[in-house]
């Protein structure tokens, strides 16, 4: 950082652009971002790709993010990508939404599960994706439409819980300010009269 002491009041970054290349990044509003740790760069620069959320899968090697376009399986010893899982087919054009991904092994399988909408459709969605060791494939989806006056659903923060032997999936729905249960097994929703709580003290 350079001091003037002229009235110009002009720094020697305030015409530097976002340097993607580098471990040290210059931001637009005269703040510098440098990582404390190893950078592992992924995704597509010249869109906004970024990181949401992740959690270590519980080899204790491999981290699933959840980035904008999909998600992406990074070998955390090795700082390097193992593969990314692409919105494609009948997911094309989603994006992923905010925060929110976990991580559960069901019956041998490790699951992972988040958030993402569709801003075409309007339908927003959790996705379930199977790793096998080497790749992630989404092998289900729960679909959540908006409620008035909200146009989309939003997924945000999940949980998930076992529950009487059985695993439940909760959803924060930010659009609708509803909080909805699931039962993994058959996707059957639970809750007073099958209905998602409301979340006090939201409008």
């Amino acid at each position: 950082m350079s001091v003037v002491t002229d009235k110009s009041y002009h720094s020697s970054y305030d015409d530097t652009t976002m340097i993607v290349d580098k471990g040290l990044l210059m931001l637009p509003y005269n703040k510098v971002i440098d990582p404390a740790g190893t950078v592992v760069k992924f995704g597509n620069p010249t869109l906004e790709n970024h990181s949401l959320d992740c959690m270590l899968l519980p080899d204790g090697r491999v981290l699933a993010v959840e980035d904008r376009y999909g998600l992406t399986l990074i070998d955390a010893k090795e700082n390097k990508l193992v593969t990314h899982l692409d919105y494609t087919g009948s997911y094309k054009g989603l994006m992923s939404t905010y925060s929110g991904i976990k991580v559960v092994e069901i019956d041998h399988k490790i699951h992972i599960f988040w958030g993402a909408t569709n801003p075409s459709s309007k339908t927003s969605f959790i996705l379930d994706a199977v790793w096998d060791g080497k790749k992630a494939a989404i092998d289900n989806a729960i679909a959540f439409k908006g409620l008035d006056p909200s146009p989309m659903a939003l997924p945000n923060d999940i949980a998930i819980q076992k529950e009487g032997g059985e695993y439940y999936l909760y959803v924060v729905l930010n659009g609708n300010s509803r909080l909805n249960k699931i039962r993994l097994q058959d996707k059957r929703r639970c809750g007073p009269g099958r209905r998602a709580w409301r979340l006090s003290g939201l409008p």
